[in-house]
C-alpha cells in the first residue's frame, strides 16, 4: 500500500494500527463487497445494519475525528482513497464509503489487472464477439416509447426494438427518454486526466519506476505511467497519465472553475506537481494533453446507501434497463460490469432468451 509509516511519532503509527483492526473487522463482518450488489444487506444482522446506516449518516471527516483519528498521515492516507475512488474529499464522502475502500478489498492484493491500452484491451475484445452488430458513430439522442416497443434515434439510424438498456450515467437519462424520471439526484465529481508525453525518463528521487505512482501531501492522485506494462525492454520516451480530483470545492463550483481555467495554468501546476518528485520532469517534457471532466464519476456523499437502495427498486420502464454503476451510488468497474449484466439478464428474459 502506500502507508507513509516511517519515521511517523508512535502516537500517529497507534492510529494507523487501530484503523487497521478497524478494517478488518469490518472485512470479517462480510457487509462490504465488491461489487455491492452482492451484499444483502436486509439480510445482515440487525445489530450490523445500525452499524452501517450510522457509518452512511456521517462524513468521513466527522467519523474519523469521533473516534480520534486526527494523524495527519492517517488522515491523508484515507483521503487519498476516497478521492482515488469516489473524486471527494473526507468532508464530501460519506464515512460508510472510506470504510468500503478499504474493507471491499483483500488485504493483500495480487497487483493490478490491466493492460497497456487500459480498459480499451476489454472494449477491443467485447466488440470482436459481437461483429457487425456493433453500429459506431451512432449516439442515442432520443429514445421514445412506441406502441409496445422502443425507437431509438440516432444520426445514422432509427432502431425500433422491444428491449433498452440504458447505460449512460443517469443525469443524461431525462434529457434523452422523455418522461423518465430518475428518484434520486446524483452529485458527480468534477476530475481532470492529463496525458504527458516525455522524451526521456526523468531523475528518480528515492524509488525506482512504477506503474502507480502517488506523491505523499499532493493534491492530486499522481501519476500512471502508461508504458510500464509494455513487454520488453523499455526505451527512453514514454507516458504519463496524470489524475486530480477536483473536491477543494462543490461539484457545480469545480465545473465552472474546470470551464474557465486556462491550459497553460494546467501544464504549470502539473510540472510544479511532478517536480517535487522529478526535479527535472520540465526538461523531459515534449507534450501535455489535459481533459476536463466535468461529471467523471458519482460522489458517494452522506446517504448513498438509502440512495442505492431506492435506485435499486426502481423500475425506468417496461423493457426499459438501466445497466450503470451511478445505480450504486459510486463509479468502480465492478459496479457497473454487475449492473449490466443483471440488465442483460433481464432483457433477455423480455425477449424470451434467458
Amino acid at each position: 500500500g502506500v502507508e507513509p509509516l516511517d519515521a511517523l511519532p508512535r502516537r500517529e503509527r497507534e492510529q494507523f494500527a487501530k484503523f487497521d483492526a478497524m478494517v478488518h473487522a469490518w472485512r470479517a463482518s462480510g457487509a462490504f463487497q465488491v461489487p455491492m450488489g452482492d451484499v444483502r444487506i436486509d439480510a445482515l444482522d440487525r445489530s450490523l445494519q445500525q452499524k452501517l446506516v450510522t457509518l452512511d449518516s456521517q462524513s468521513a471527516a466527522a467519523w474519523m475525528s469521533s473516534l480520534g483519528f486526527n494523524s495527519p498521515a492517517l488522515r491523508w492516507w484515507v483521503e487519498y482513497g476516497t478521492r482515488d475512488d469516489y473524486g471527494a474529499s473526507l468532508s464530501q464522502a460519506s464515512a460508510w464509503s472510506a470504510v468500503h475502500y478499504f474493507a471491499a478489498r483483500d488485504a493483500e492484493e495480487q497487483g493490478p489487472l490491466t493492460w497497456p491500452e487500459g480498459n480499451h484491451w476489454i472494449a477491443k475484445q467485447l466488440a470482436a464477439r459481437a461483429g457487425a452488430r456493433v453500429v459506431t458513430d451512432a449516439p442515442a439522442y432520443q429514445v421514445q416509447r412506441r406502441g409496445s416497443k422502443w425507437l431509438v434515434r440516432t444520426p445514422r439510424m432509427d432502431v425500433l426494438c422491444e428491449a433498452v438498456i440504458w447505460a449512460a450515467p443517469l443525469f443524461v437519462m431525462p434529457r434523452v427518454i422523455a418522461g423518465v424520471e430518475v428518484p434520486v439526484a446524483t452529485e458527480y465529481a468534477p476530475w481532470v486526466v492529463a496525458n504527458i508525453t516525455l522524451d526521456r525518463w526523468p531523475s528518480e528521487r528515492g524509488a525506482p519506476p512504477a506503474w502507480d505512482n502517488v506523491i505523499y501531501g499532493s493534491q492530486s492522485l499522481g501519476y500512471v505511467v502508461a508504458t510500464h506494462q509494455q513487454l520488453g525492454q523499455p526505451g527512453p520516451a514514454s507516458v504519463w497519465t496524470w489524475y486530480h480530483a477536483v473536491v477543494d470545492r462543490a461539484s457545480v463550483d469545480g465545473r465552472k472553475w474546470l470551464r474557465d481555467t486556462e491550459w497553460t495554468w494546467w501544464r504549470d501546476h502539473i510540472l510544479a506537481d511532478l517536480g517535487r518528485a522529478h526535479p527535472d520532469i520540465g526538461d523531459a517534457v515534449t507534450r501535455i494533453d489535459v481533459r476536463r471532466w466535468g461529471h467523471a464519476m458519482a460522489r458517494p456523499g452522506p446517504g448513498v446507501l438509502e440512495r442505492a437502495a431506492r435506485l435499486g427498486s426502481w423500475t425506468a420502464g417496461t423493457g426499459l434497463f438501466v445497466a450503470h454503476a451511478d445505480l450504486s451510488g459510486f463509479s468502480l468497474f465492478e459496479e457497473a460490469q454487475w449492473h449490466g449484466v443483471r440488465a442483460a439478464d433481464r432483457a433477455g428474459a423480455l425477449l424470451g432468451r434467458g
